[in-house]
């Protein structure tokens, strides 16, 4: 076993889990290498524009729309009417998008979005 590295880059789950046994040890270090995080799908251009068109209706006809937005730890499901779609000019992926549900709204941007479906 190799001891433990005392300095500011040490892992410190790793490093000190020297006291621990073995068994518990290892299943420490394999709980914490595993990453937490979520992968964002990587859409293609033809449905990045199509979602974006669904958006584009649900704002013109009021018609409401699902949209699933991507999260680090997790996806969330926001279901409304599209009332507002904000760009930077030229960038597709920059819009900001609003949606308004039961008095309520939320905000986010395109490029988090993951699915849009009619409700």
């Amino acid at each position: 076993m190799k001891p433990a590295k005392w300095t500011s880059e040490a892992n410190v789950i790793r490093e000190s889990s020297g006291m621990m046994l073995p068994e518990y040890r290892e299943e420490n270090v394999f709980y914490y290498d595993q990453d937490e995080k979520w992968r964002k799908p990587v859409l293609t251009e033809e449905e990045q524009q199509e979602m974006f068109r669904r958006l584009r209706d649900s704002k013109a006809k009021a018609v409401e729309v699902c949209v699933r937005v991507y999260g680090e730890h997790e996806t969330r499901n926001i279901t409304g009417i599209v009332t507002g779609l904000d760009n930077y000019p030229g960038l597709l992926d920059q819009y900001l998008v609003k949606i308004e549900a039961k008095g309520d709204w939320q905000l986010f941007n395109f490029s988090d979005v993951i699915e849009v479906l009619k409700s």
